[in-house]
């Protein structure tokens, strides 16, 4: 199933991965980058995260500070300090009345819900080889401009932007 987006909320995707496209194995991030991680907060601070439940159970400490924690569910659960929806769609509603900016910040299938209508993917392009089980979805970079590009020792970041 893939987000509508009836409502054209701008949104945008922030993701790791090397070439072969890993983004988990389990509930753990197969690398430790720390510039990477200081990235993403420098990023989605002040913002509007959304995440799946398995993203959210992964997290060291719950909810992230200073932004507005989002969590899709299958199920009716409580995930305290954060707001809990079981669609997109009433998790974007909500998200575009707070005026701030949102990011999807994972997992696999909330990325491949709604990579296809995000206006931004903010993506650390991690060196390396890795192994995992959760994958980010394919996506034509012939459908994005990059927009912003910075080179780090053990990745390189870049802002890319739907044409």
């Amino acid at each position: 199933m893939t987000f509508e987006n009836k409502k054209n909320i701008t949104y945008s995707l922030i993701a790791g991965f090397p070439d072969n496209l890993v983004i988990g194995n389990g509930l753990k991030i197969p690398w430790y980058i720390p510039e990477d991680f200081k990235l993403f907060k420098q990023s989605t601070i002040d913002s509007i995260i959304i995440m799946g439940q398995l993203t959210w159970d992964s997290l060291p400490k719950k909810p992230l500070p200073k932004r507005i924690n989002i969590v899709l569910t299958r199920k009716q659960v409580e995930n305290e300090g954060a707001h809990t929806f079981t669609n997109l769609d009433d998790a974007f509603d909500f998200a575009a009345k707070q005026d701030k900016k949102i990011f999807v910040i994972g997992g696999a299938s909330i990325y491949k819900q709604t990579i296809d209508k995000a206006k931004y993917l903010y993506i650390s392009h991690i060196k390396g080889k890795f192994e995992g089980d959760i994958l980010f979805p394919e996506f034509d970079k012939k459908d994005y401009k990059i927009i912003e590009k910075k080179e780090f020792e053990d990745f390189t970041f870049c802002k890319y932007e739907k044409l």
